[in-house]
């Protein structure tokens, strides 16, 4: 196969949150032989990788800051709905946002391909139109929401109005046809007409949901298998460093330790209060209040008391920190309600370490999770289902819970091992300029 030169672009931090993704695209084309370049919004911390390039230099992104700092004040102020709020911080689309040269320049070169993993807050439509313009090359647009393909929102729910170009919006309250979600949807359709975009996907709902939108029914959908990136430390953890994460954090080795990770302890799709109210029904359990340890990973406050003896806040954190929480947890819960949540990729990674998985039915869950061999899957909205598969999987003999914690990695081994690759090199080679 012929080797390519392709530019990956993501807004997020790659080496934090979702924006992890980009990285796996990255290593896997680079594993493969082909030149591999990835410009994120803003610098990296704590890693050094000269093929992934800031947009934004030191001194730009610090008075960046400052400028968004009293943006998003003001913004707050005026502004009370969640999705206008946000679309205000995010790229305006109806302007270009990026310089196609600068970025054509960071690269180092012209590419054959541009992958763009997380667009808002980086990359719009107009943007992506005039790279497509100067380098002649494929734009493949993954989509981990549902943001690409709507007016204004990234989960649009049981509103079908992104098949349509948006408008009178549910999201916003609006009443009015012809709203900023509308306007909205025409710009990034009539520059997307101009585009050769593909959209990527991972999994059958999302090829579903593009194959219905009004931006996508018209363009090319390539669905690749679902894919994780691995950091080095993950995978299921041996006694010595088990007991020795436990010694750490001052956790005894009989406690039974739960652990909750979001972005955003606070995001109301996570479901987190849920989570909450099964731990406060399942601590009636005199044994379980004594033994059970929360520990948290993610950035904001819980959005409800806990009323267990002790909880363990870590914030948000870079992966490489995030698998040693995974490692010294007995269970991992998530209830994530939006089933147009590809994610959240929170899973694999709790289960590649080796930690159970309750769920509710939604997103990947319901394709990953095995009910009873690597995890527990509860209706949505089962408040007390929760509870009960917490204390199900806590009276589990040691025998039974090992049985569990292995079949926990062995289930998304192949989510880790790049194979997506060659169906994403296969559909660069196809649609690329010779």
């Amino acid at each position: 196969m012929n080797k390519y030169r392709i530019l990956i672009l993501n807004a997020t931090d790659p080496y934090k949150t979702a924006g992890y993704g980009s990285i796996a695209i990255k290593d896997g084309l680079q594993k493969s032989g082909h030149t591999v370049k990835l410009i994120s919004k803003y610098q990296s911390h704590n890693i050094i990788d000269n093929n992934v390039i800031p947009y934004y230099s030191e001194l730009a992104t610090f008075l960046r800051s400052l400028f968004r700092r009293l943006r998003n004040r003001v913004i707050s102020a005026t502004i009370k709905n969640y999705h206008i709020k946000y679309h205000f911080c995010d790229t305006i689309q109806f302007l270009p946002s990026k310089n196609p040269f600068k970025i054509i320049k960071l690269a180092g070169f012209i590419p054959d391909a541009i992958v763009i993993f997380f667009a808002p807050e980086f990359i719009n439509y107009w943007d992506m139109f005039l790279l497509h313009k100067i380098c002649k090359c494929p734009i493949f647009m993954c989509t981990p929401d549902m943001y690409p393909f709507t007016g204004i929102c990234h989960f649009s729910g049981s509103c079908n109005k992104f098949e349509e170009f948006c408008g009178t919006c549910p999201a916003i309250h609006s009443k009015f046809k012809y709203d900023i979600s509308w306007l909205v949807m025409k710009t990034k359709c009539s520059l997307a007409e101009k585009t050769k975009l593909i959209g990527l996907c991972w999994t059958e709902q999302y090829e579903m949901l593009l194959n219905r939108s009004s931006i996508y029914k018209q363009k090319t959908i390539l669905r690749i298998p679902e894919f994780m990136h691995f950091e080095k430390g993950m995978g299921k953890p041996d006694k010595q460093t088990y007991y020795h994460l436990r010694e750490k954090y001052k956790i005894r080795q009989n406690d039974y330790v739960l652990m909750i990770c979001s972005v955003s302890l606070n995001a109301e799709r996570k479901g987190i209060p849920d989570i909450i109210d099964a731990v406060n029904i399942v601590i009636n359990d005199p044994i379980i209040y004594e033994r059970l340890v929360i520990v948290t990973a993610g950035k904001d406050e819980l959005p409800k008391k806990i009323n267990t003896q002790r909880i363990i806040n870590f914030g948000l954190v870079e992966y490489e920190k995030l698998s040693n929480i995974y490692k010294l947890s007995n269970i991992y819960i998530s209830a994530s309600h939006n089933n147009e949540d590809v994610g959240p990729g929170t899973i694999p990674y709790s289960l590649i370490c080796g930690v159970p998985v309750i769920s509710y039915d939604t997103g990947i869950a319901t394709k990953i999770i095995c009910d009873g061999k690597n995890g527990f899957l509860v209706k949505d909205n089962d408040i007390i289902g929760l509870s009960k598969k917490i204390s199900e999987h806590f009276y589990l003999s040691d025998e039974e819970k090992e049985d569990m914690s292995a079949n926990a990695v062995e289930s998304v081994k192949y989510m880790f091992d790049y194979s997506f690759v060659k169906e994403l090199e296969d559909a660069i080679a196809k649609y690329s300029v010779p």
